[in-house]
């Protein structure tokens, strides 16, 4: 069913991410927002610091939202 479709997916994303495929991190950080997003944003700052746009800009809402700490926010903004 879905559940299990939802699941494969995640682990195809999680295999790209590991190598190095930006877009999936950006994507598994997207996924996990709502249900775990202290691991969302570890996804969206590894993107970010790699030189993902739109990773960074998820990781700016997530600091003025406060879920990452400003200078985890600075450090990500200053290697990308």
């Amino acid at each position: 069913g879905m559940e299990k479709n939802e699941k494969k997916a995640l682990y195809h994303l999680r295999l790209a991410a590991i190598g190095g495929m930006l877009e999936s991190r950006y994507f598994l950080g997207q996924a996990y927002l709502r249900g775990d997003p202290k691991f969302a944003y570890k996804h969206f700052l590894i993107a970010a610091e790699a030189g993902h746009d739109g990773s960074l800009k998820k990781v700016k809402t997530g600091y003025a939202k406060g879920h990452v700490k400003k200078d985890v926010f600075e450090n990500a903004r200053r290697a990308h």
